[in-house]
């Protein structure tokens, strides 16, 4: 046989096999939501529409997203429910245990077992939290509701709410208990504390002002990177973009453990303390080596008093990159460092469209550079 018929028959067959697992897929999936609507006395469920349920005279509200491109679908159900704490309660993981034991945050412990090692519970409010989570029947309420397929409890002091995110229809839908949900939740909400319990404190808490100067940080540290770098690049492009970053990673990597280490010492002692660290841990790796890298192409450029030296080099290649709004041109031109390899000069899109390979020669200007990176200052055909 034809390797191309082959072929050909090998993807026919692929195509048809994925098209028949999507169809049936989304014919289960439209089963189950159609039994979770039944559930909830309703025909059908519309993604994105929030719906009123009634249970023994209270008033509870659900919503289904199918999700969108940032957001996984999710079910959740809610109760309005006033009060002056809040909190997030979930499944405990691996990296929630970790960080425990290492000391970066801590979690409220209700002395029962079983709820501390399978939950997780994230709060600003301890005391109050505390104090609400110190109830047997609460604690159990939660695991009933846990175990009616919703992992994640939350209060925002203005909603109580239960949750499950991503959510599949076909996997989900049949193993939910709405009834049994929404009544455990009216008895979360008759019982939360209408009191604080949280110490007094004028002004900011400490805890907050540290947060806030370390996210200010990290964030103002990446806008400056992005900012350094994008001047560099377009001011003073250095030749050999390699050896400046080479030469900047010497830097970056003991500068970004010190600044994960000082956020740990400021962030630790809370609920979410890793969340934070991971965050601005993240914030880093991006904002370090562009502040890095920018940092020292402005300098090496903006300081730069050597004189521009002219070279006149043939262009051996041409070649250009794609993404999804835009192409960048680069050339390829003989080296006058003895660089087997050449030289890669950025261009725009005329410029690049004007060469012939192997017959355009250019006038390329550079500068040595204020700490000796050779930099690109000018470029002209020059026949």
């Amino acid at each position: 046989m034809n390797i191309n018929i082959f072929i050909v028959i090998i993807l026919i067959l692929g195509s048809s096999a994925a098209a028949v697992y999507f169809f049936n897929y989304s014919r289960k999936q439209k089963r189950a939501l159609y039994k979770l609507a039944s559930d909830l006395g309703r025909e059908d469920l519309k993604s994105g529409t929030i719906y009123e349920g009634q249970l023994n005279g209270y008033t509870y509200y659900y919503e289904y997203s199918s999700g969108s491109k940032n957001r996984p679908p999710f079910f959740r159900i809610w109760l309005d429910c006033p009060s002056p704490g809040s909190f997030t309660l979930g499944k405990e993981g691996r990296l929630d245990r970790l960080c425990k034991h290492l000391g970066i945050c801590v979690e409220i412990q209700t002395g029962d077992d079983i709820f501390d090692s399978e939950f997780y519970v994230r709060t600003d409010t301890v005391a109050f939290t505390r104090t609400y989570l110190a109830k047997p029947d609460i604690r159990q309420a939660m695991k009933a509701i846990s175990r009616g397929g919703f992992p994640e409890i939350s209060h925002d002091g203005s909603i109580l709410q239960a949750g499950v995110s991503p959510f599949h229809p076909v996997k989900e839908a049949g193993s939910i208990e709405i009834e049994s949900v929404v009544r455990e939740l009216t008895q979360l909400a008759n019982e939360i504390p209408s009191e604080s319990y949280e110490p007094r404190i004028i002004g900011v808490p400490a805890w907050k002002i540290r947060r806030n100067v370390v996210y200010t940080f990290s964030i103002l540290l990446m806008v400056a990177g992005a900012g350094l770098y994008f001047w560099g690049h377009y001011q003073y492009p250095p030749l050999h973009g390699r050896d400046v970053f080479m030469y900047v990673l010497g830097y970056v990597i003991p500068a970004g453990l010190l600044f994960i280490v000082l956020s740990i010492v400021l962030l630790k002692g809370r609920s979410s303390s890793h969340t934070d660290v991971l965050i601005n841990g993240l914030f880093a790796i991006i904002g370090i080596p562009l502040f890095g890298f920018g940092g020292v192409v402005v300098l090496n450029g903006f300081f730069d008093e050597s004189a521009v030296v002219y070279h006149d080099a043939r262009v051996t290649d041409r070649h250009y990159t794609s993404s999804r709004s835009s192409k960048t041109y680069y050339l390829k031109v003989r080296s006058w460092n003895g660089r087997a390899a050449g030289e890669n000069i950025e261009v725009d899109s005329s410029f690049y469209h004007r060469v012939r390979v192997g017959d355009t020669i250019l006038t390329v200007g550079t500068r040595s550079g204020y700490l000796g990176f050779e930099w690109l200052e000018s470029y002209r055909i020059m026949k």
